[in-house]
């Protein structure tokens, strides 16, 4: 099954699944306690390894918060592994943002709060409200250019 997971196309196993069990639950946190559960059952009756255990979801996003919590406490250890595109990353949101004020051989306001905003600078609520940003922010779609025209005053 691992060597056949994510091949395209999918081709047919013809023998009996050994070990695999597939479960649903009312919800995403009974799903969560019964996987702890056939965890413990497995490792601590039959033997077996954690090492040997996966779960694999479509989108681990509705589940991390979850694995974390009930897993902690059932003193399972886990890795949580997802994708994300490389441009959602601060990190590169940061470098990128310099490059655009750099590159563009002058300090547009835009690039100069987009860099501030990627979270990389030490600095108080208090100091950031002074370069126009809101308390909250969200989910970072709005700044407000508030002090920021020419210099930057304190």
């Amino acid at each position: 099954m691992q060597q056949n997971l994510y091949t395209y196309p999918a081709r047919m196993y013809e023998g009996k699944p050994l070990q695999i069990e597939v479960a649903a639950a009312q919800n995403k946190r009974k799903e969560t306690e019964y996987a702890a559960q056939r965890i413990l059952e497995y490792t601590c009756e039959q033997g077996g390894r954690m090492r040997d255990v996966a779960i694999l979801a479509g989108s681990i996003a509705g589940y991390e918060v979850l694995v974390q919590d009930v897993f902690s406490r059932a003193g399972i250890p886990f890795f949580l592994e997802s994708k994300r595109a490389l441009l959602l990353s601060s990190a590169a949101e940061f470098a990128l943002s310099a490059l655009d004020i750099i590159a563009g051989g002058r300090w547009r306001l835009a690039d100069v709060l987009r860099h501030l905003k990627c979270g990389f600078y030490a600095q108080s609520r208090r100091r950031r409200r002074s370069f126009g940003m809101p308390r909250n922010t969200g989910s970072g779609d709005m700044l407000f250019a508030g002090n920021l025209s020419g210099a930057m005053s304190r």
